[in-house]
């Protein structure tokens, strides 16, 4: 099993945080937080929208690559990079929303994006 040093789990969340493909949806402001003068929310025609299905393992080929750690040079920092690939092997329109999370040595679960510092 591979153990990262601790000074290190700070910045992998930071890092899987930025470096992860997410898909979410947009919370919309109540009408009661709008302000008075504010244009209505432009709400697009139903039909207008594709109907995507989530991608299932047989629609996709992953292809993980390494996992490492890079060192930004002007701060000192220190990031885990995981870089894979992706095949959609049906040619149809496909949705990939991936979580990751990491497995330390000494059983902690680290999670994407979660305790991120926004400095």
């Amino acid at each position: 099993m591979f153990a990262a040093p601790n000074a290190v789990i700070r910045p992998l969340a930071c890092a899987l945080g930025l470096a992860v493909l997410t898909v979410g949806l947009m919370a919309v402001q109540p009408a009661a937080a709008r302000t008075p003068n504010a244009a209505p929310p432009v709400v697009p025609d139903s039909k207008l929208i594709p109907k995507v299905r989530p991608a299932t393992a047989d629609d996709l080929d992953f292809r993980p690559g390494a996992l490492s750690i890079v060192t930004d040079t002007p701060t000192g920092g220190r990031f885990w990079v995981f870089t894979y690939t992706i095949a959609n092997k049906t040619g149809k329109t496909q949705r990939f929303s991936p979580r990751f999370d990491m497995l330390m040595g000494d059983g902690v679960i680290l999670t994407a994006g979660k305790d991120v510092p926004v400095d």
